[in-house]
């Protein structure tokens, strides 16, 4: 997500601009001065290079997970964002379906844990993906976090249905 790095904030829909740009080669009229006026268009490269990483998880050990992150991200200059799978910080299996064993194992978005990877992205200057068991202190959610580049949690999607939880045996804490 490098080349949206240039887009200032207040644009309207720059996702709307880049396509616009992209098909007929100029800005709309609309985009005026909502796009910085030092942006060239034509010398920005719309590839984005994305990297799935297939290692597997350690169940229950957030530590070795972690690390796996920072040194995929250590090794990651080639590319821009960094994917890892569903739960891969707790580990897909790591869930017993006993709340408080589960919540003492579930971070928080403000924990250490994500400012290691933020720090990590920042060296890297790579955006990463992750999912992980979620607690907001009542609940319980199975969520994905993004961080970009400069090392900034940008997004947190809680996922929100019965198909990650073993409905049978998890109480109404897990969403």
């Amino acid at each position: 997500m490098r080349f949206l790095q240039n887009v200032a904030l207040i644009a309207p829909r720059p996702a709307v601009v880049f396509r616009f740009f992209c098909f007929f080669g100029k800005l709309p009229r609309w985009a005026g001065k909502s796009l910085h006026s030092e942006l060239i268009f034509d010398k920005i490269n719309l590839a984005m290079r994305i990297g799935l990483v297939s290692e597997k998880s350690a169940s229950g050990d957030i530590e070795h997970n972690l690390s796996v992150i920072e040194r995929q991200l250590s090794q990651s200059k080639d590319f821009d964002l960094l994917l890892f799978g569903e739960s891969f910080l707790q580990g897909f299996n790591s869930l017993s379906f006993e709340y408080e064993t589960d919540a003492k194992n579930a971070l928080a978005q403000n924990s250490n844990v994500f400012e290691r990877i933020g720090q990590a992205a920042k060296e890297s200057g790579t955006a990463t993906g992750f999912g992980y068991f979620e607690t907001d202190s009542t609940s319980l959610y199975c969520s994905y976090a993004i961080i970009d580049g400069s090392g900034k949690q940008i997004y947190n999607y809680r996922r929100m249905s019965t198909g990650w939880k073993w409905v049978e045996k998890a109480c109404d804490k897990y969403k």
